[in-house]
């Protein structure tokens, strides 16, 4: 029977947390790792809000974000998909949600 995996977690914008869970290789078996408060930063060359990438996931953030805001708190959720999984992001009008589809399921943070 194959199951999917999914870790869901709070890391309360904290850059090491979030660092640490995405360099944990015990979770290479998970399909998606679902994040709260994601560490987020202002990309120096434009400002923008940046979640830091990992080659072995595929990041996914809200397609609508906070203006006016500081860049750490445009957005409050991030999903990583395993890159051997199959996902698409969902657009949602909500800069507090982040959905994609794929792995046979929905996920909406």
């Amino acid at each position: 029977m194959n199951r999917t995996q999914i870790l869901h977690l709070n890391v309360g914008k904290r850059r090491l947390a979030q660092q640490s869970l995405l360099n944990d290789r015990s979770l290479e078996k998970f399909q998606a790792i679902c994040v709260v408060e994601p560490y987020i930063f202002a990309n120096p060359d434009n400002n923008e809000p940046t979640i830091p990438q990992d080659q072995r996931w595929q990041i996914y953030r809200q397609t609508t974000s906070k203006e006016g805001v500081e860049p750490r708190y445009a957005f409050k959720s991030a999903i990583w998909a395993n890159t051997r999984s199959r996902t698409t992001q969902i657009p949602i009008d909500c800069s507090d949600t982040t959905a994609i589809a794929g792995m046979g399921t929905t996920i909406i943070l």
